[in-house]
């Protein structure tokens, strides 16, 4: 099982990073839990000072931990767990950056670094938890509706396919028509530079048509119709695949149909979407 690749865009990493140290921010000063607000204030009437510096470290902590992530989406696993793994690391990298300025500013006597740590860990944890795990869920669900909305559409298109031989008009970045084919036929579609390679059957030859267009304008073409995004540079008919494998490396490649049983890549991020649609 893996998430789907939305989780790891930029754009779902802007959320976390907006969110969570606002909603810190917010349930402190709304709820003004005593043993934290003692912890900050510090016996000096420090509180909100205080409070300024550990929401700037917890925004500057998880806008570095959420780029990362961002940036190192194409190599890390897309395992649940793993996935919660990292949050959980955060959350740990944050209360050791909010437990170091606490320790360092606390007031002679001062406090352990260790009585510090406990602290820092158990508020962060208790706080953001909730704004983790909704963030996660509602991503969850509305992964979870849209892949049930192309998997009935693909279903719904196979159907027509079989008495209206569908077809998808190519048109180039200038939106003048080049290609028109059935879905049928098609193979698999991949970009290269900036043109794109269509790949599909004419009379059980195999062949290929070359279009100067961007890989998200062809995949917007194809939006009606079961093919689907298997990699960041190539989109698959489901219907022409002949098998999902892994070979000796681990990597994952979908077999097609065709006389060449051309072997067409598939990341971790696309595999269960597309095993679904078969």
């Amino acid at each position: 099982m893996h998430l789907p690749h939305k989780f790891f865009k930029l754009t779902a990493q802007i959320i976390y990073i907006v969110i969570l140290p606002i909603f810190f921010l917010t349930f402190v000063l709304g709820y003004e839990p005593r043993a934290f607000v003692e912890l900050l204030n510090m016996g000096y009437d420090m509180f909100s000072f205080n409070l300024t510096m550990v929401f700037t470290i917890i925004f500057g902590t998880i806008l570095v931990m959420r780029l990362s992530l961002y940036f190192l989406r194409h190599k890390v696993s897309h395992h649940p767990l793993w996935y919660m793994a990292w949050c959980l690391l955060e959350i740990l990298v944050m209360s050791l950056f909010v437990t170091l300025y606490i320790w360092l500013i606390y007031p002679a006597p001062g406090i352990s670094f260790y009585e510090a740590l406990t602290n820092s860990f158990a508020y962060c944890f208790s706080i953001l938890l909730y704004p983790y795990v909704v963030i996660f869920l509602l991503q969850v669900v509305e992964a979870n509706v849209k892949l049930n909305h192309r998997h009935q559409l693909a279903e719904a298109t196979k159907a027509r396919l079989n008495d209206e031989n569908e077809r998808i008009k190519f048109v180039d970045e200038k939106g003048v028509l080049r290609l028109t084919l059935q879905v049928s036929d098609i193979l698999f579609i991949e970009a290269a530079a900036n043109y794109i390679h269509i790949h599909y059957m004419s009379h059980d030859v195999k062949k290929e048509f070359k279009l100067r267009n961007s890989m998200k304008n062809i995949e917007d073409q194809c939006e009606p119709t079961p093919i689907s995004r298997c990699h960041r540079s190539f989109l698959i008919n489901p219907n022409r695949i002949k098998v999902l494998s892994k070979d000796d490396n681990d990597v994952l490649y979908a077999e097609m149909n065709d006389p060449q049983a051309t072997h067409v890549p598939i990341t971790k991020a696309y595999f269960d979407t597309i095993s679904k649609l078969l």
